[in-house]
């Protein structure tokens, strides 16, 4: 069966959170090689305080030299403050990732990552977690203002299980979501995969790991586990990403 990742940090071993989170491109090229995943949708891990155009300047030219660029589907991480539109209008970057809790701004506020974006039809990708900035309930506020833009809420829309719940009961009661889809990754509870396949479709679902801050192996369980119809495991593991970031 085919399978796209589709939330993967880039992290060399001089990465801020410690060696053992190294997860570089000797890494990436061995679970390509290896046909644990067929693609991968692949983003550095932007600090504050970091230079945003230059870090992501340089991961997009590491990939252009990495054999197998093809599989590696980046996307880039900016400040709201520090972008460069012309990197976003490039053809070899598939979206944008934005982190409200390091960014340290709600997504309804980042009204310039969000014209971006919509200008240019490029899918973001959102962290959903515990933090105010981090919650679901502001990417609902502005979905219908940029129907452009699908809205990739990471780690199924919260993260810790009693948010992902909430997140999910929200999700239920917002009549326009066709623009919002949810990635897997973080959520290793069968109970709130299935509740998300039953509130969104698994046509918005999204596989993802958080590599390398979770196993694949455990999140790939925890789909196994919950005895998904084929075609709805299809549609989570490739289908729904490559729809999302329009590629076959």
């Amino acid at each position: 069966m085919r399978i796209i990742d589709a939330h993967v940090h880039f992290l060399p071993k001089n990465n801020p959170i410690g060696p053992e989170f190294t997860f570089d491109f000797s890494h990436i090229k061995s679970r390509l090689d290896q046909r644990i995943v067929d693609r991968m949708v692949v983003m550095v891990l932007l600090q504050s305080g970091m230079d945003a155009v230059d870090t992501n300047h340089a991961f997009l030219s590491a990939i252009q030299k990495f054999e197998g660029k093809e599989k590696l589907w980046p996307l880039v991480w900016f400040h709201s403050n520090q972008f460069e539109e012309e990197m976003v209008a490039s053809d070899d970057v598939f979206g944008i990732k934005f982190h409200p809790s390091i960014n340290q701004e709600r997504i309804d506020q980042a009204v310039q990552i969000l014209d971006l974006a919509a200008k240019y039809k490029k899918p973001l990708l959102i962290h959903c977690g515990r933090g105010e900035l981090s919650r679901i309930k502001y990417v609902l506020r502005i979905n219908e203002q940029y129907p452009e833009i699908k809205f990739v809420c990471a780690h199924m829309g919260g993260l810790a299980n009693d948010l992902v719940l909430a997140a999910l009961k929200l999700l239920d009661e917002k009549r326009e979501k066709e623009n919002i889809f949810l990635d897997t990754s973080g959520c290793l509870n069968p109970l709130l995969l299935k509740k998300g396949v039953q509130t969104v479709g698994a046509d918005h679902i999204l596989f993802g790991t958080d590599a390398p801050f979770f196993d694949i192996d455990v999140s790939m369980y925890a789909i196994k586990v919950c005895r998904f119809p084929k075609e709805a495991v299809r549609q989570i593991y490739f289908k729904s990403a490559a729809s999302v970031f329009q590629r076959s």
